[in-house]
């Protein structure tokens, strides 16, 4: 049994929407103070990382590695290979997305 058992605590939910993070950066670019555009339920720190450049607004995740019409293609082929009855397995795709990217020379994590 543990002794001192500490719960883990989730992130919460955001107060506000993406219309009134803008509002609220828009708000700084004019000249306002963070401190005081946080009054409106959006923390400190997240007004601060956005205005800054740190944090882009709309990528959420890590840097994607393919471009969306490379994913989408490849789709449409392994489709396309699974109608006439070859078997594309999730090893196979992922041998063949490597090969690619090693045509195109580019790194992935």
């Amino acid at each position: 049994m543990v002794r001192h058992y500490t719960p883990v605590r989730h992130r919460q939910p955001r107060s506000y929407t993406d219309d009134d993070l803008q509002h609220a950066l828009l708000l700084i670019a004019e000249g306002q103070p963070v401190k005081r555009v946080a009054a409106m339920k959006i923390p400190r720190r997240t007004l601060r990382n956005h205005a800054s450049g740190e944090r882009n607004t709309t990528i959420v995740g890590r840097k994607r590695t393919l471009l969306p019409e490379e994913e989408k293609t490849i789709a449409q082929h392994a489709a396309a290979l699974g109608d006439f009855g070859y078997a594309f397995d999730v090893y196979e795709l992922r041998l063949f997305v490597k090969s690619f990217l090693d045509k195109a020379q580019r790194n992935a994590p």
